[in-house]
């Protein structure tokens, strides 16, 4: 057999191929049989599933940090699932007025609107941990006069990013029914 123009890693695949066809894999050099094998395939990084409503018990938080027509509060997501979840992005939210034990409420003005300013990260929730989302909460009073256009909310409508299916956090402010954006929301789990 001529191999001088074979280089040297198909030296060892013709004798290794050669030696597993004749029986004889047991007496290759380690280098030989090193050489014949495969790496190992990579590991894919875990990443947890997305957060669902049910995976999710949100609350609020208010900040004592409020400027001149405006307020601002925490929505403060914990995980009580008994997995790790994830959630990235912004969640559907608005405020919602007249809910009842037998009434979801009335959508109460426009959906907050999203501050795109901070950049949107992907947060890994283990069970029991949590995350905030800041909410700008503008002051009905700066939507015109109060006689007849606002509402006492009965709270929020929330929607977790890529659900379906809203959650209802109370929290009573006085909220303009005009059709304006009132909310303003940073990404959850932004830093300032």
């Amino acid at each position: 057999m001529i191999i001088n123009h074979l280089s040297g890693r198909r030296v060892a695949a013709v004798l290794a191929a050669a030696a597993v066809s004749t029986g004889l894999a047991a007496t290759l050099s380690p280098a030989a049989q090193a050489a014949t094998t495969s790496p190992a395939p990579a590991v894919a990084a875990y990443r947890a599933p997305a957060a669902t409503a049910a995976d999710l018990k949100i609350t609020v938080k208010p900040i004592h940090d409020n400027s001149a027509g405006a307020s601002y509060v925490d929505l403060v997501y914990t995980n009580v699932s008994r997995h790790a979840v994830s959630i990235k992005g912004y969640a559907g939210l608005s405020f919602v007025a007249h809910r009842t034990a037998h009434h979801a409420g009335t959508q109460v003005g426009k959906p907050a609107v999203w501050l795109t300013n901070r950049r949107a990260v992907l947060v890994t929730l283990k069970p029991g941990q949590s995350t905030t989302q800041i909410v700008t909460v503008e002051d009905a009073l700066n939507f015109g006069s109060p006689k007849h256009h606002t509402v006492m909310t009965s709270g929020f409508r929330v929607y977790v990013p890529g659900s379906r299916t809203s959650v209802f956090v109370k929290y009573r402010v006085l909220a303009s029914t005009r059709h304006v954006a009132q909310l303003r929301e940073d990404p959850i789990g932004a830093r300032i």
